[in-house]
């Protein structure tokens, strides 16, 4: 048989147990290499233990052909990108993270730190001790918009409102009762109790629904270089006989105390200089400068008395 077993031949000295040796990766067949030593298949199942240390070598392909070889760790740190980042995770160094030790008896803890010491984002939470410090321009910010922002920005403190509300400070032992109010829009200032103090400086209205007391003087600028258009304030005795004087109860105040006045409608018909409307059209008097229309009243009282003395001596022959 010598002639007739190439391999054409359907001699059984090519079968083992009625299978045939075949170098490519055909279905039931014998394995046998190739020339070149390689063996081809479609799939290789082990039941090998599994490796946990140790390892020096990987099996890989190339990606330009279906061969299988052996990489390096090198090789394979180059396939992931991380060559020269072995020390890094998602591109950031390890220094940028916390270390976690794997124990269970400090599952609980952070760098070696409690949880319930660190303070939390979605729960009521409280501070018992060190400080919270924001550094120069470094911003807290409240509210779902970054509606108020607290910050010093290395000379002064500022408290920036941006939905255009206002500022109050209220007492949380009485039902939380307004006691100041800052109108941001208008640049107000109201208080509901008594202020004190050695210095308050304004540039624009004081509005107080309660007693303004200083045990020194109230003054208002009067110099004559702060003026112009001067004119004496005419007919002055007329003027102050439609004022009248009074006294009265307030019904805007809880009290049975009385008062003594004048009436700023009365006073706005003969001298509107020196009254004042608010918002909702209310009236005030600024009773100090009332003393204008008094002096000059006071003067032309004078003449008409030395008009009449004048005569007088005239009659008695004076």
């Amino acid at each position: 048989h010598s002639g007739n077993d190439g391999s054409s031949s359907t001699l059984d000295a090519h079968f083992h147990d009625g299978y045939t040796q075949s170098t490519s990766a055909g279905n039931n067949t014998i394995v046998r290499r190739t020339s070149a030593g390689y063996i081809f298949c479609n799939f290789l199942n082990t039941s090998a233990n599994t490796v946990s240390s140790g390892i020096s070598k990987m099996a890989c392909g190339t990606g330009t052909d279906n061969y299988l070889r052996y990489a390096t760790a090198t090789a394979v740190r180059t396939f992931i990108g991380k060559v020269n980042d072995s020390d890094k995770l998602d591109g950031e160094h390890g220094s940028y993270y916390l270390a976690k030790t794997a124990k269970a008896a400090d599952s609980d803890k952070l760098d070696n730190i409690n949880s319930s010491q660190f303070l939390r984002s979605d729960y009521a939470d409280q501070k018992t001790a060190g400080h919270l410090r924001f550094n120069d321009n470094i911003y807290l910010q409240l509210g779902t918009g970054s509606d108020v922002e607290h910050f010093w920005n290395g000379s002064h403190y500022y408290t920036d409102i941006n939905n255009g509300g206002n500022w109050y400070i209220r007492d949380g032992n009485s039902g939380n009762a307004t006691r100041y109010t800052f109108d941001v829009d208008y640049g107000h200032f109201n208080a509901t109790g008594t202020i004190t103090g050695t210095t308050m400086r304004a540039t624009g209205n004081l509005t107080t629904g309660g007693y303004i007391t200083a045990t020194g003087n109230v003054t208002a600028y009067s110099d004559e270089r702060l003026k112009e258009n001067l004119e004496v304030i005419p007919d002055a005795l007329d003027k102050i006989t439609q004022i009248s004087g009074y006294t009265y109860n307030r019904t805007d105040l809880n009290t049975d105390d009385k008062f003594a006045g004048v009436i700023a409608q009365e006073v706005r018909e003969v001298l509107p200089e020196v009254i004042m409307e608010d918002e909702n059209g209310m009236l005030s008097v600024a009773y100090g400068n009332m003393v204008g229309l008094l002096i000059e009243g006071i003067k032309e009282l004078r003449e008409e008395n030395r008009i009449l003395s004048e005569r007088l001596d005239t009659i008695s022959g004076k």
